[in-house]
């Protein structure tokens, strides 16, 4: 084939995946655009108040959404067409560790130029709607940080990708996949415990009744559970999350400091205090966060994922799309995560965990000014975890069939 026209085609199918990302994208913002009133089918999840928080907040991110991501491809195609890429590489072709400097150089301009977006997202609307807990001085050092531990960890696979396309023959590709697949597995160990410390602190979760709560479910479950940590999430932002990771004997959960309240919460900012962590809550923050039974459900939910093998599945899905790099594979990704969060919910309500589970699902949406509607072509096609009003639905159905 013509270089000329693979190059075109190239660009035409980029633009043609763009307009369908904003084509579903619109459908899901006419959904958000003309539900000025709460639904009658979620009054019982949010209130009127919440629900318009929750709008005006996606509404806020859908309009600068559409701008950042016009702007992007635009810039794209202007680099692309005209040469920018070859331009830069040539430029930098006299300087030692060639691909390395191409690499950096091109990291920095991208970053500069996409910064006043960055800027206006974390201090503008983030700060408005109160998520936002950063400083301009801490978000220009995290973000030199990251920059910094980007550089650190991609440099060595660069050069590994370039010697085996060098070195490894007509099957180079395989040997592509295998050496990747390697690094995933590599990243999924060390990450947590030597690169997610660089940039936030971690704290062994005070003694009292949530701990003993998480360490008896998991105990039933007979899952590993060797530390159980809680971060300091809420120097950073308001948004709430929670995580589990390690390999065979040498698990590990995270709660983040958001996910509390009450006593747990005090307990926990005393520990900040003593590290000498400051801790600055607005009435807001203050209303915020789950009680332990909620918490518990949560995690009742994602051992839900570990017990039904659904990590294990996604690694596999990755792997597949990282070797065939088709949309295909992707959407599977997504077909699967939707059902094992459905899967997961049924799990933590066999436990006996359903109602609190409702409840928790409910706060986390409304602590994160979550839409509980959505376009279902939207909803199918991007989000990996379904809809509040759809899991809810479930765990109730599956409830109700239990009694």
């Amino acid at each position: 084939m013509d270089p000329s026209c693979l190059f075109k085609t190239l660009l035409a199918t980029n633009w043609a995946l763009f307009l369908w990302d904003q084509y579903i994208t619109y459908r899901q913002y006419k959904v958000h655009r003309d539900a000025e009133k709460r639904p009658e089918e979620v009054k019982e999840l949010i209130s009127d108040e919440d629900y318009k928080k929750a709008r005006d907040y996606k509404m806020d991110n859908h309009t600068f959404g559409f701008l950042h991501s016009w702007f992007n491809q635009l810039l794209t195609t202007a680099q692309l067409v005209g040469g920018y890429f070859p331009f830069l590489w040539y430029a930098t072709e006299n300087f030692p560790f060639h691909v390395a400097v191409f690499l950096s150089v091109n990291t920095i301009i991208e970053t500069i130029i996409d910064l006043p977006f960055d800027l206006y997202s974390t201090f503008i609307i983030e700060d408005a709607h109160g998520f936002n807990k950063q400083t301009i001085g801490f978000y220009f050092v995290d973000k030199v940080k990251k920059m910094l531990v980007g550089f650190a960890l991609t440099m060595p696979i660069v050069y590994g990708i370039e010697w085996i396309i060098t070195n490894g023959g007509p099957y180079f590709y395989v040997y592509i996949w295998v050496f990747l697949s390697v690094i995933v597995l590599l990243l999924m160990t060390i990450y947590p415990t030597f690169i997610a410390p660089l940039f936030d602190k971690y704290f062994p979760l005070p003694d009292g009744e949530l701990k003993t709560k998480i360490e008896k479910l998991a105990e039933s479950l007979k899952y590993p559970l060797t530390k159980l940590y809680v971060v300091n999430g809420s120097k950073r932002s308001a948004h709430s999350n929670a995580y589990m990771y390690g390999f065979w004997k040498n698990k590990r959960i995270v709660l983040y400091d958001t996910l509390l309240s009450g006593t747990e919460k005090e307990k926990v900012h005393k520990l900040y205090v003593e590290a000498g962590e400051k801790i600055e809550e607005t009435e807001n923050d203050k209303k915020r966060g789950m009680n332990n039974d909620e918490v518990v459900a949560v995690l009742g939910h994602e051992l839900g994922h570990w017990a039904l093998w659904h990590t294990l599945i996604n690694l596999i899905i990755t792997e597949v799309n990282l070797f065939f790099c088709f949309a295909l594979a992707h959407m599977g990704q997504v077909i699967h995560s939707r059902s094992a969060e459905f899967a997961a919910d049924e799990f933590a309500a066999k436990l006996g965990h359903g109602d609190n589970l409702i409840g928790a699902l409910t706060k986390l949406g409304v602590d994160n000014l979550s839409m509980p509607i959505n376009d279902s072509l939207y909803s199918w096609c991007v989000h990996t975890h379904p809809p509040v009003v759809e899991r809810v639905a479930a765990v109730r159905a599956f409830t109700d069939k239990k009694k």
